[in-house]
């Protein structure tokens, strides 16, 4: 994985990268203290449900990032001015 790869040359450690389904992380109950979201919640049908399940592997004082974007069409502007609508 490019994000191991990348930790592993800079000496940055107590990073884990884990793979999950989507409601349920392989991650035992408050045992992080970040969270990093990106680019996931726009796929989830139920975000409620995903949410709870990264509140529970996360410590009391807890931290969480979300970065994503609205899965809705949207116009694509061209240099010249014109849409694509």
């Amino acid at each position: 994985m490019e994000v191991q790869e990348r930790a592993r040359e800079k000496n940055v450690i107590h990073i884990e990268i884990v793979k999950t389904v989507e409601n349920s992380l392989i991650i035992a109950d408050a045992s992080s203290t970040y969270a990093f979201i990106c680019n996931v919640l726009h796929e989830r049908e139920n975000i409620s449900s995903f949410l709870e399940e990264v509140k529970r592997i996360l410590v009391v004082e807890r931290k969480v990032a979300i970065i994503d974007w609205m899965n809705k069409e949207s116009h694509i502007w061209t240099t010249d001015g014109s849409s694509n609508c």
